[in-house]
């Protein structure tokens, strides 16, 4: 097994100390206020269409409860209320980061469908809703700041109903050795340098492309969700490979998991 294969091992899954989750969580809570403009600036704007494409593969968004998981400052939930026409019955931004919600919140205001969402602080690993509550999750680049991602995935299917969706968008690696370099001097030199200089946060992106060196990706990851009870899953990679879009479905009652 080579050396990356070795990094990217599903043992990366392993659940972290608690006191390495809490400085996960205050570094996201210090960079909220520039998080929406280097999402787009260093992803080139490419993030809002890996957003459209991750919404769309939940299928009918009318009249469904949908689970926006490590929602962030809530571009997630905006798109499916875009992409539901106000239609859907209710999305639920959560995640561990108060300063994210509350910007979410703010941003919001301008959102004529803003009474359809409901805002939680929770754990990924505990969500705070009933079994079966919930017709769809997405995920978009936050799984892999997950505490303890086996955990997380059986609790979304736990809370999901049989035939619901899930839809995980998450870095990776791309296949190319050409593009990977490319990749590893964009990401390890280029995302640090602009994240420090517009947020003053040097820790925060440095932890971006570290986190996503090591995290499982492809069929790998792929097979992580279909131990969680998840059947079919099918990965598809976006840009040249650097983002995958995982989409899994709860079986539905009397389909094998």
């Amino acid at each position: 097994m080579s050396t990356e294969d070795q990094n990217q091992s599903t043992e990366n899954l392993s659940v972290r100390p608690e006191q390495e989750t809490e400085k996960i969580r205050s570094m996201f809570n210090r960079i909220t206020p520039t998080y929406d403009f280097l999402n787009h600036l260093l992803s080139l704007n490419l993030d809002k269409r890996w957003r459209r494409i991750s919404v769309k593969a939940l299928g009918d968004l009318r009249d469904k409860r949908i689970l926006d998981l490590c929602c962030g400052t809530g571009d997630i939930t905006f798109e499916i209320l875009k992409q539901s026409d106000g239609k859907c019955r209710e999305v639920i931004g959560l995640d561990f980061a108060q300063e994210m919600l509350e910007r979410m919140s703010k941003k919001a205001e301008r959102n004529i469908n803003k009474e359809k969402i409901t805002y939680l602080q929770a754990d990924a690993t505990c969500l705070p809703l009933d079994d079966i509550s919930v017709d769809h999750c997405c995920v978009c680049m936050g799984v892999r700041n997950i505490n303890d991602v086996p955990k997380a995935l059986g609790e979304i299917h736990r809370i999901l109903v049989p035939g619901g969706r899930l839809a995980i968008l998450e870095s990776a690696l791309p296949n190319s050795p050409l593009m990977r370099g490319f990749y590893y001097f964009y990401s390890r030199l280029i995302i640090p340098f602009v994240g420090k200089l517009v947020s003053g946060e040097s820790i925060a992106y440095k932890y971006f492309h570290e986190s996503i060196e090591v995290f499982p990706y492809g069929e790998k990851f792929a097979n992580v969700v279909r131990d969680a009870g998840f059947a079919p899953v099918r990965v598809i990679p976006l840009t040249l490979g650097i983002v995958n879009l995982y989409i899994a479905q709860k079986p539905s009652e009397g389909e094998p998991g």
